[in-house]
């Protein structure tokens, strides 16, 4: 039986996606494991995103929401929602993907099975306009090639870009007591964090 106290909140940072914001909420809300919290952070919309956000706000309390008049660009808007998050797991979700339905679950239980592992993600689908899968990122996911030691996978990501796909992860909330987004540049700034913390130790599993 699952532990209701065991929170995950899951951090939306989000910026003029209106369009695609709800169904990557409603994929969080149809998870399989339902003891989580939504923190949606609107990054200086201005378009419909702040009116969407409230729709959302009025029809489930487990989702909040926080808002910069600045858009101070997607590290420091993930870190906002990270520094108000209430939960035992912080996962990180963007604006525009969609979370199959027993992501929270597996990978809450992962990060439980696994004591040493404080980081844990998956590889994602990309789809094209008729939601047809025309690539997994990345493949050595698949093939069950990713390296183990926290040494190796800093030099993987060193010498060959970032293999791990930013909105798949989940952390044990105590790993943002020591680290954080970059907050500039805004363009690979989850790839220099996954340097930071494997320069540092941290493991990681996909």
């Amino acid at each position: 039986m699952m532990e209701k106290s065991r929170l995950i909140s899951v951090i939306i940072a989000t910026h003029n996606r209106a369009e695609y914001l709800p169904a990557a909420v409603k994929s969080i809300l149809e998870q399989t494991y339902q003891n989580f919290e939504i923190i949606i952070v609107d990054d200086s919309s201005h378009d419909g995103t702040p009116l969407v956000i409230q729709k959302m706000l009025d029809k489930d309390n487990r989702i909040r929401s926080l808002r910069s008049e600045e858009n101070i660009g997607p590290g420091a808007a993930r870190n906002l929602g990270i520094k108000h998050n209430r939960g035992d797991f912080i996962a990180i979700m963007d604006d525009d993907d969609i979370a199959k339905p027993e992501r929270l679950e597996v990978q809450m239980h992962m990060l439980e099975e696994y004591l040493d592992v404080h980081l844990v993600f998956s590889s994602v689908s990309w789809l094209d306009d008729e939601l047809k899968q025309v690539k997994i990122f990345p493949g050595m996911v698949e093939r069950n090639a990713f390296p183990k030691e926290p040494s190796e996978i800093f030099n993987l990501l060193y010498l060959e870009s970032n293999k791990i796909p930013n909105a798949t992860i989940m952390t044990l909330n105590s790993i943002w007591d020591n680290f954080q987004y970059p907050e500039n540049p805004w363009i690979g700034e989850d790839w220099f964090l996954f340097m930071q913390m494997a320069a540092s130790g941290v493991r990681m599993k996909p």
